[in-house]
């Protein structure tokens, strides 16, 4: 098992910044075994919104389905490094059973964290091969 904490920089922080901590990650997860269940939890700061249409494998069809910019590269880049967003998958679709944070000031609810995984599908079955 490999297990991460990550932060990802917030909005107010040059994009730059974001796309070391990208570069960052998928270095971190590269490090890994292939055999290793890998495991991240990470405050993304960043809407990664849910999977509407079977677009990527990364996201569920759980959650709060605002994306921004920073969630969609995000997004992205689990993606490829073969991650999914476990939260996105599981729970009931009430109001704010995803939110993780809430605007001071707007009182909007975000789904910013989140708990990636590598090893398993996210429905909990094993991938193919395993």
């Amino acid at each position: 098992m490999f297990l991460v904490s990550a932060y990802a920089p917030h909005s107010g922080r040059h994009s730059s910044e974001h796309e070391q901590f990208l570069e960052d990650l998928g270095d971190c997860v590269a490090a890994t075994k292939s055999t290793d269940l890998v495991q991240i939890g990470i405050d993304g700061n960043g809407d990664m919104g849910v999977r509407a249409d079977g677009t990527t494998a990364a996201l569920g069809p759980l959650g709060v389905p605002r994306v921004n910019a920073r969630g969609r590269t995000l997004c992205d880049t689990i993606e490829s490094l073969g991650l999914c967003s476990t939260a996105t998958f599981f729970g009931r679709q009430r109001k704010n059973a995803h939110v993780t944070w809430f605007h001071p000031a707007t009182k909007r609810g975000h789904q910013l964290d989140h708990v990636l995984v590598r090893g398993l599908n996210c429905d909990g079955s094993p991938p193919p091969g395993r």
